[in-house]
């Protein structure tokens, strides 16, 4: 199996992304103790894909999958205030956050990029289906893929783990040289997409010390958007 057959397998599906929302929805209106068979009910599927999704994130189960994303909603973040992100995002780059949630909403109306490989298009594909929600338009692939468009400068939002991804270094390179700003989002501030970037904020995630699971980088990138979504929406409400 090659990368990018790799990379189509671990991209959630809408049906996956439905099931995450609800969780989150759940947990963050304190329902710590919700059940499978309660989400299942609610989005109109069987135990057995909840399971499924919970095994490809990188948990044991159902059960650690709801205890690690409940952890990190009440104890580690709080969409109520920015300053929470820290704990998620270097404290150095909080200010390239807020930058980032103002160039989203003055980019509203036109197209953001949002680009990722492997892991990180799952991060991707689920910040451009929220971002929908919104009514922010948005594409989940490189500038250079709708260079026919004639497409006007935007943002472009990188995700990588490791900030290393040779594809994803050309993609920016070329995308600055069409007039693109340039977000990345890794692990390492001391990457090579990190010193292309314009603007790099450096996810802080853990492994996860009580169970044997891989890490937290996709759901750590999954609550960082969260976060910037619910900035984004205070700036619509005014």
């Amino acid at each position: 199996m090659n990368l990018y057959d790799i990379t189509k397998k671990y991209i959630l599906n809408d049906i996956e992304l439905v099931i995450i929302e609800t969780i989150i929805n759940e947990l963050s209106k304190g329902n710590q103790k919700i059940s499978i068979r309660d989400i299942a009910s609610q989005t109109y599927v069987s135990t057995t894909i909840i399971v499924k999704l919970a095994k490809k994130l990188g948990f044991v189960g159902y059960s650690q999958m709801i205890y690690v994303l409940n952890e990190s909603i009440h104890q580690k973040v709080s969409i109520e205030n920015l300053s929470h992100l820290s704990e998620f995002v270097n404290n150095a780059d909080i200010d390239k956050v807020q930058k980032l949630i103002d160039d989203i909403y003055q980019h509203k109306h036109e197209k953001i990029y949002l680009v990722g490989v492997g892991f990180s298009d799952i991060i991707t594909h689920y910040f451009l289906k929220r971002l929908a929600s919104f009514d922010i338009f948005a594409y989940d692939g490189a500038p250079i893929d709708c260079i026919n468009a004639r497409s006007k400068p935007s943002i472009t939002i990188i995700f990588s783990k490791s900030g290393e991804t040779a594809d994803l270094i050309q993609i920016i390179k070329l995308s600055k040289k069409m007039g693109h700003t340039i977000y990345s989002i890794t692990t390492s501030r001391q990457s090579t997409i990190a010193q292309l970037s314009d603007y790099h904020i450096e996810l802080e995630y853990k492994r996860n010390k009580l169970f044997d699971t891989p890490d937290y980088y996709v759901g750590t990138g999954i609550f960082v958007v969260e976060n910037i979504l619910a900035e984004v929406m205070k700036k619509e409400e005014g």
